[in-house]
Order: structure tokens, then C-alpha cells, then sequence
């Protein structure tokens, strides 16, 4: 498994529900959801979710990628989209 994939996601005001290879966050801003690719699962443990092999005969390239689009999933549920923009000059 890589190093991203080994990081737990941390679960702020939020709500996460993993049924059927489908991950669905729930926050105060929107509602997005998401297929797990094949060979992937979602273990859910208190305020942390972890990205787990679902099967050993699968490679784990995916599963870094999952753990990255779940946390980016978390952070627009929480925070929402922000665009910073720097005028420079006269």
C-alpha cells in the first residue's frame, strides 16, 4: 500500500456512510459522493476513516488515489471551494 493510502482521513463535523463500494459524505455545505474503485475499502473507526486492500489479488494503485479524493471530498463538504486572487501592480 503507498504512504498516502496509509494516512488516516480525520473526520470533522461530517457524515460518512460506505455501503456497496459507494463513500457519501455529508456536510454543512453539500453532499457528495463517490465510487470506490475495484480492490478498495473503507474502514470507518471513530473520527478516522482508513483505506484498506480489499483483496490481495488487486494491485494498490488505486488505493492512494481514493484516500486522496475522500479527503478532498471532506474538505469541500467542510469549507467549500475558495479561490485567492492577487492583483499586482498599478
Amino acid at each position: 500500500m503507498s504512504r498516502v493510502a496509509k494516512m488516516p482521513v480525520t473526520i470533522p463535523a461530517v457524515q460518512i456512510t460506505s455501503d456497496n463500494g459507494q463513500v457519501t459524505v455529508q456536510g454543512a455545505k453539500a453532499t457528495l459522493s463517490m465510487a470506490l474503485p475495484s480492490g478498495v475499502a473503507v474502514e470507518i473507526n471513530g473520527n478516522e476513516l482508513n483505506i484498506a486492500q480489499a483483496s490481495q489479488e488487486k494491485s494498490t494503485m488505486m488505493s492512494g488515489t481514493a484516500r486522496a479524493l475522500i479527503q478532498n471530498m471532506v474538505v469541500g463538504v467542510t469549507a467549500g471551494f475558495e479561490k485567492k486572487l492577487t492583483l499586482i501592480g498599478v
